[in-house]
């Protein structure tokens, strides 16, 4: 028993030696604004301070950091402003790769479509152009609000919710082939307390069984 015992643990051992650390950061929106310059100089302090991974900020505040079809056919703007005339995920792909660091693709804002400051009822241009795609709370409101402002999230129980997020991943990935993995953050509906998902229910339910629901 006492050798099993042992075979095991050094087992144990051997395979969790062969699995790969992932030492990663966050690379923040102000860092990509800046331009390549500030982008190369950071991968080369976090390869210097031994990281080997970063989670670059792809999609904030309604817009993503590089040209999307995907969002542009949805009804949002094609590109952030801020980054016209650049595509500072292909810089930063290329350049971290130089430091021997993996790019994460960081969908920060996930099913969060559009934040409105203190106007409650602007729900953004996708949400405009796809009202029944906008998650409702139990009161019956389409916005979230807290001390930073009214925030407006997609439904995640809607089909073509689900589609948009699953083309907005395969275009990320097909258009950027060298890009190492994809986070799908804040996408989870548990993120959502206050939300109800019974209305798309009920109209799916309604179409199966003919109106009949009650």
């Amino acid at each position: 028993m006492k050798k099993i015992f042992i075979f095991l643990l050094f087992s144990v051992q051997i395979v969790s030696a062969q699995l790969p650390q992932a030492r990663g950061v966050w690379l923040s929106r102000d860092i990509l604004e800046v331009g390549p310059e500030l982008i190369e100089e950071t991968c080369y302090k976090l390869a210097r301070a031994n990281f080997n991974r970063i989670f670059v900020d792809v999609y904030y505040l309604r817009s993503t950091i590089y040209p999307s079809d995907v969002l542009e056919e949805a009804g949002g703007p094609r590109q952030m402003s801020a980054f016209w005339g650049r595509d500072p995920l292909a810089e930063t792909i290329e350049i971290a790769h130089r430091w021997n660091l993996e790019v994460i693709a960081w969908f920060e804002y996930g099913l969060m479509s559009y934040y409105s400051g203190q106007d409650t009822s602007d729900s953004g241009p996708v949400l405009s152009a796809h009202p029944d795609w906008e998650a409702i709370d139990h009161n019956g409101l389409h916005f979230q609000q807290n001390e930073w402002g009214a925030f407006h999230w997609m439904d995640p129980a809607h089909p073509q919710v689900k589609q948009f997020m699953e083309n907005l991943f395969a275009e990320i990935a097909a258009r950027y082939p060298e890009l190492d993995g994809i986070e799908t953050d804040r996408i989870a509906p548990m993120l959502l307390p206050d939300y109800t998902l019974e209305h798309v229910k009920a109209k799916q339910l309604s179409v199966k069984y003919e109106g009949s629901l009650r």
